[in-house]
């Protein structure tokens, strides 16, 4: 039987986990990986290419001597030495600009990295407060079924006094009853919560996970931002930003390149080969291995150059859709930013209004504690009915939701507001 340890995850804890075990961020990271190697394989363009060749072979029949150069039947064994060095001087400025395009590609990578991981922190901070939404509200409706069960019991002791009637303690009982219906639903909900949370996270869910669900009173003050500041802020850092930034620069670069098919190529040539031949079967003593190897050496450099004439318009396509795709990036540059302008804008409209809506909400559940506390001196007192006590009790539990709902709202929109600030959404240690 396996055993778990009943950690309590906060929030940062959760957060943590999610972004350590989560499926597109390791994804991410082999991503990273290609792009890496990548560049490296860009630098490596600069570098000459070097090879070297040994082989041997028995010839049959008629073949060139070497020492007479003429063909005789003969079996003869040859055993040859090459290497050979190519550098690139000049291929139309296509490695500078694949190296580019390589190292902005690579640093694309690492802000699409983050800008993943801060999506996911924002979905784990969204399903975690809903599931500490739904936790209280559990809560609440077991506060209000005891005040249910407690009612009924003193609704019995009443009607056997012959101070209430019949059909006081038959409304308590349905009380009771849709309490428990209530909490039924509610535990259900908070339980979906949880697997959402679990899903996120990539948490096994086979394991048990208990997350600290307490909210602490606020005292929440409207807060108008100034969206220029705010958006100029978040325009110098945001990955999400970055990344179509680097986007865009891989495709100018990218587009640059096109152009190499215009230009000439020049490359210089070296190598050195030798070689050792043999008769077999025969009279004539060959010259040694070593002085062979030494007289038949040979060197050779070149320098070649090649000039593009006519490639059956491949070159003018190829470059045409170079332009048009740094042409795309460039307006999903734009639209990133225009989206960018209107989420801050929307965070910091959202933020104010969860924090007036908050107040509001606080200020309506202490007038309807009020009055219930009152209703309750009355029912017991045979001023009011019992169905009149349950649609004060009803109403507190509504109030009560909505001061919990303006809270859980508070905080998500805060976070994200603080985001778009610069305030990360994982807090170091």
């Amino acid at each position: 039987m396996r055993t778990f340890s009943q950690k309590v995850y906060t929030l940062q804890d959760c957060l943590i986990y999610a972004n350590d075990n989560s499926l597109e961020n390791k994804k991410q990271n082999y991503q990273q990986d290609i792009y890496h190697q990548n560049k490296i394989e860009a630098q490596g363009s600069f570098l000459p290419s070097v090879s070297a060749s040994v082989g041997g072979n028995y010839s049959f029949g008629r073949s060139l001597d070497p020492e007479t150069n003429t063909y005789q039947t003969k079996t003869n064994f040859n055993n040859n030495y090459n290497a050979s060095l190519y550098l690139p001087l000049f291929r139309g400025l296509v490695r500078i600009n694949n190296f580019k395009y390589s190292k902005a590609v690579e640093t694309m990578g690492k802000h699409s990295k983050q800008a993943i991981k801060d999506n996911i922190s924002y979905n784990v901070i969204v399903s975690f407060y809903n599931a500490v939404y739904y936790g209280q509200l559990v809560a609440q409706i077991k506060e209000k079924l005891d005040e249910s069960e407690n009612n009924l019991f003193q609704s019995r002791k009443m009607e056997e006094l012959g101070v209430k009637a019949g059909a006081d303690v038959a409304q308590m009982e349905a009380n009771v009853a849709a309490d428990k219906f209530s909490l039924i639903k509610q535990e259900n909900i908070l339980h979906n919560a949880m697997i959402e949370l679990k899903s996120i996270m990539n948490y096994p869910p086979e394991d048990s996970l208990f997350i600290d669900s307490s909210l602490e009173r606020l005292t929440a003050d409207s807060n108008y931002d100034n969206p220029d500041s705010v958006f100029n802020n978040t325009m110098a850092f945001l990955p999400k930003v970055k990344e179509a930034q680097y986007q865009l620069k891989g495709a100018k670069y990218s587009s640059k390149t096109s152009l190499a098919g215009f230009l000439p190529t020049i490359g210089l040539s070296a190598g050195y080969g030798t070689n050792y031949f043999k008769n077999i079967g025969q009279e004539y003593e060959a010259p040694s291995y070593k002085n062979q190897m030494k007289n038949n050496a040979g060197q050779y450099i070149g320098l070649s150059v090649s000039i593009p004439i006519f490639n059956s318009l491949s070159i003018i396509s190829s470059k045409k859709r170079a332009k048009s795709q740094f042409l795309i990036q460039k307006i999903n540059y734009e639209q990133t930013i225009n989206q960018l302008r209107k989420d801050v804008e929307s965070a910091i409209a959202d933020f104010n209004g969860a924090s007036k809506e908050y107040i509001q909400a606080v200020k309506k559940l202490n007038s309807v504690e009020m009055a219930h506390s009152i209703n309750i001196k009355k029912f017991e007192q045979g001023m009011i009915s019992a169905l009149e006590l349950q649609n004060s009790s009803n109403q507190l539990s509504q109030a009560k939701a909505e001061v919990t709902g303006m809270h859980v709202q508070y905080l998500i929109k805060k976070m994200q507001l603080d985001y778009f600030k610069g305030i990360p959404y994982i807090k170091e240690k």
